[in-house]
């Protein structure tokens, strides 16, 4: 995972979002371009999150860099939709109904198919679950249609928080 400032990597797959006071971001590296014939598959959860409303997002940005521009899109496991022009430049959609909220520590599993012109954001009660794939709590729709690439893109707004990319698939 590429990461930002105040982002401590602690394994190749694991992060712990370290500044105060400040919402950060994190991209993957591995991306998938509009030209591109095959999907990505991501399941990524928070091992440590906190029970506030700057609870952890996961979701698909277009941008290449945590501080670039780029649409942006994504949910956290109330099913609070946050979107925007960049990873570091989103806010909360508090028009949408949510759905039935996921387990603090849920497995989220996005998906990117550009052959279908969507990013898909499935929720389920954890990792096991997550790869069966079988009834995901909630799911969230991106049209990524006229994105020209799209990749895994995690934020947080605590202390603390930790991610962890569990599994990345080429479908």
């Amino acid at each position: 995972m590429a990461h930002d400032l105040g982002v401590q990597p602690l394994f190749e797959n694991v992060a712990r979002f370290n500044a105060k006071g400040v919402r950060q971001s994190l991209v993957s590296d591995t991306w998938l371009h509009r030209t591109h014939t095959h999907g990505l598959r991501f399941y990524v959860h928070a091992t440590s999150a906190p029970r506030s409303s700057d609870c952890i997002f996961f979701g698909v940005t277009e941008a290449s860099l945590a501080w670039d521009s780029g649409r942006t899109e994504g949910v956290d496991n109330a099913g609070r939709v946050r979107r925007g022009d960049g990873p570091q430049d989103t806010q909360r959609d508090m028009t949408l109904p949510l759905p039935a909220p996921a387990p603090d520590r849920a497995t989220f599993v996005i998906t990117i198919d550009f052959l279908l012109g969507r990013a898909t954001i499935a929720t389920f009660k954890n990792f096991l679950e997550a790869e069966a794939g079988d009834d995901p709590i909630f799911t969230h729709h991106v049209d990524i249609s006229a994105w020209s690439s799209a990749r895994l893109w995690i934020t947080a707004g605590s202390v603390g928080s930790v991610v962890c990319l569990a599994k990345v698939e080429v479908m």
